[in-house]
């Protein structure tokens, strides 16, 4: 720059025109992140449609706190690994409502197709006798603590994530299986574990 060269000014209109330039650089990034911190923690995104049909469990419940053994031999009941779909119903005899839960379990299960062999059952408070695959586990809750009657899914972690209300009708049944299938087939499709 030369000794005789000025340093153009800038008017105060074109000063005034930079400066909303640069408010509204700033406000192309910090909206989105002003807005998604608003919708967060202003609950804008609670309550809304979820894909899952089993109601998802929060806080979570983990099977240790459980105390689950093996109705059989009482040994200590784990994952070992697998997904699992527990039938947790109340002791005493199996009933015709007993009858359609046990086959609702079975039904899921058969529905899983080539996911059979990455899903376990189980059954907690029922009969021995009453099993509806063979694979079936029969289990006890060892400890006071006890889940209540319903279907959960467990994940190989031994992570209780859904619970299913146990079926009322035939086609409560038949739904509530296709809902699990639904649910399980998410899971295993994008699970690395298991």
């Amino acid at each position: 720059m030369n000794e005789t060269e000025q340093p153009t000014r800038l008017s105060r209109a074109e000063i005034i025109r930079n400066r909303i330039k640069l408010l509204a650089i700033m406000a192309v990034f910090a909206l989105p992140v002003l807005i998604a911190y608003m919708g967060f923690f202003g609950g804008w995104f609670q309550d809304r449609h979820t894909v899952n049909k089993g109601e998802l469990l929060n806080p979570t419940l983990t099977l240790s706190q459980f105390e689950l053994v093996d109705a059989v031999d009482a040994s200590a009941f784990e994952t070992g690994q697998h997904w699992w779909l527990l039938l947790v119903q109340t002791p005493g005899t199996c009933d015709a409502s007993c009858e359609r839960q046990l086959i609702t379990l079975r039904q899921t299960w058969i529905g899983l197709g080539k996911h059979q062999e990455r899903v376990h059952t189980a059954v907690v408070g029922g009969e021995p006798g009453n099993q509806p695959l063979e694979q079936t586990r029969v289990l006890r809750a060892k400890g006071s603590d006890a889940l209540p009657p319903a279907f959960y899914i467990v994940d190989p972690l031994g992570n209780i994530m859904l619970r299913y209300q146990l079926p009322q009708s035939e086609q409560d049944a038949i739904d509530r299986a296709k809902d699990m299938r639904t649910d399980f087939s998410k899971l295993l499709r994008y699970s690395r574990i298991g």
